[in-house]
């Protein structure tokens, strides 16, 4: 069962964006928005609005060095406990 509510997958991960860089939000928000796009996989598939283009990652790894809008492009501080996420 889906935990979202009114906002939609793009709305989701603008979100998660912004509070990734721009520290805007508090860290318990930061860390549902990423157990949504985990839980759910938003991240897997998506349109963009601004191009209508369907963007698709195999992987979270990619999605998360991928520049928005189509991706997060965050750069944790330990990129290894990324690269050896077990979300493929």
């Amino acid at each position: 069962m889906s935990k979202r509510k009114d906002l939609d997958k793009n709305q989701i991960i603008t979100l998660l964006h912004s509070a990734l860089s721009e520290e805007v939000l508090e860290l318990n928000k930061v860390q549902e928005l990423l157990e949504q796009v985990l839980e759910e996989e938003l991240w897997r598939k998506r349109i963009i609005p601004e191009t209508e283009e369907v963007a698709t990652f195999d992987s979270f790894f990619d999605f998360v060095h991928t520049s928005p809008p189509v991706g997060l492009e965050h750069r944790f501080s330990n990129q290894d406990e990324v690269a050896d996420c077990s979300v493929v």
